[in-house]
Parts: structure tokens; C-alpha cells; sequence
């Protein structure tokens, strides 16, 4: 996979004494997709290393996450079953057959649509979809005796967060300790996240990393990276205190856009 670039962003209303910079990860040289892949570069190597024949993984009815998995675990020789949750989509003849979707069908994947509870509640990861992906892991087991790698949400596990870290890497390259002071990044499922801000701490630097929520909430994400540090041994240490995630900026919530925001 290529580096990216880091190019100038001339936004308006910046003051003179103040850049902003965008790091290219649109321009990670795959044409599955951007950063997505960063992370399934560990995590489909895992998968294979494990001797898995089959992908599940989860999200919206659009994730690029999802479309990602898709095709780069299909290149691979993997079969994909995608649990997908949607608040539109009710019964199977509703699926629609466009955008992200469209590229999943296209790589012959199996979609499992979990519509949204009675009453219009929230389809949450570890209540609804974990549950559905484990079933259909253990119906692969007794049907055809093959192992399923089963990856959550965007790929949010300790082996996905080394994508970022290794990213982390890259910016070093790219002079971060000499040209910039402060990181700041989308957080959606807070594996790109974790990565970055653990790299951080890890290499003792002043950069600071901020995270804007898309979804769920700064206490959600904390949690989530809390989990991570835990897992990969840093028990001295806790997510407030390597990164500031920031709410209060997802608007009508994830994936919803207004009319004026499309216009």
C-alpha cells in the first residue's frame, strides 16, 4: 500500500499563523478503498493466518466498511456474509440494489438485513448484531465444518488498530513532530482512533489527538479505547488521557443528512 500525501487544506477563515492539513488516505493507491484498508490489511491477514474460509462482519445498510470487507475478502478467496442493520428496510424484497450495496451483491455476498427494533429503537453492536454473526458462525461450524472470522464493527479490534498505528509511522516520516501540533480525525467505530492515539503515547511526543464522534458519544469511545488499551497490555494508562474525543457535531445522527447538507 502507498503512503499518502499530507497537502494544504486553504479553508476560509483560518488565521494567518494557523495551518490546515489533510492527510490523502483516499489515495492509499487500492481501488477497493481509502483508509478502510488499513486495517484489513492485518485483519484479513489474520483471518487467513487462522485458517478461516469465511468473513462476517457488520453495519449499516451502506457501510463502507462493509463494501470494503467485501471485496478485498472476495479477492482473497473468502466467502462474505454481512449482517446488516437498517432502519428503512423491513422484509428482503426492500433491499435495494445501489451504492455500497450494490458492490456487496456484486462480490456475491450474503446479506443478513436486522431492521430496526419495534419502536423504531436503536440496532446496537453487542445487543442485536454480535448475537446474529455468532449464529451464523456456529450454522457454518455444523453445515460445513469451516471456522468464520468474525470482525465488528469497522474492523475495531487489536489487530485492526495496528493499521493506524502503522499509520502513526508514516506521519513520523512525513515530519508530524516537526510541521504539525495536533491530529485531528473522524470516529466512527474508534479503531483508527485507538490506533493513532496509542502510537502517540507510545512515542512520548506533544502532538495531541482529537477524535469528532459521527455517532454514539465521547463516553462510548472512551469505553471502546479503554478496552483496547487493556487488550494490548497498556494498563497504565487510560483513553482520556491520550486523546479528546469530541461530541456534540453527528447532527440527525449517523448516515442522516439534510436537505440542505445533500444540496
Amino acid at each position: 500500500m502507498k503512503n499518502t500525501p499530507i497537502h494544504e487544506w486553504h479553508l476560509p477563515g483560518i488565521p494567518d499563523n494557523f495551518t490546515v492539513h489533510i492527510k490523502r488516505d483516499d489515495m492509499t493507491g487500492c481501488s477497493v478503498s481509502g483508509n478502510k484498508i488499513r486495517k484489513l490489511e492485518f485483519l484479513l491477514a489474520d483471518a487467513i493466518d487462522k485458517g478461516c474460509k469465511h468473513v462476517i462482519t457488520c453495519g449499516g445498510i451502506q457501510s463502507n466498511h462493509v463494501r470494503t470487507t467485501a471485496i478485498a475478502a472476495t479477492q482473497l478467496g473468502l466467502k462474505v456474509h454481512l449482517v446488516l442493520r437498517s432502519m428503512d428496510v423491513q422484509k428482503a424484497e426492500d433491499v435495494p440494489c445501489s451504492g455500497n450495496l450494490m458492490l456487496s451483491r456484486l462480490c456475491g455476498a450474503a446479506l443478513y438485513i436486522v431492521p430496526s427494533l419495534p419502536g423504531g429503537g436503536p440496532v446496537k453492536y453487542v445487543d442485536h448484531l454480535k448475537p446474529r454473526m455468532k449464529k451464523i458462525e456456529e450454522h457454518i461450524r455444523l453445515q460445513k465444518n469451516e471456522k468464520s472470522y468474525l470482525m465488528p464493527i469497522g474492523g475495531s479490534t487489536n489487530i485492526g488498530l495496528f493499521g493506524y498505528i502503522g499509520t502513526f509511522q508514516e506521519l513520523i516520516s512525513q515530519d508530524l513532530f516537526e510541521k504539525y501540533d495536533d491530529i485531528v480525525i473522524c470516529c466512527g467505530s474508534g479503531g483508527s482512533t485507538a490506533g493513532l492515539a496509542i502510537a502517540n503515547y507510545l512515542t512520548g511526543t506533544k502532538v495531541k489527538i482529537h477524535a469528532i464522534c459521527v455517532c454514539d458519544d465521547e463516553g462510548y469511545f472512551y469505553n471502546h479505547i479503554d478496552q483496547a488499551l487493556q487488550e494490548v497490555g497498556l494498563t497504565d494508562v487510560k483513553a482520556r488521557d491520550i486523546v479528546d474525543i469530541i461530541s456534540g457535531h453527528k447532527g440527525h445522527g449517523y448516515a442522516i443528512s439534510t436537505q440542505d447538507e445533500l444540496e
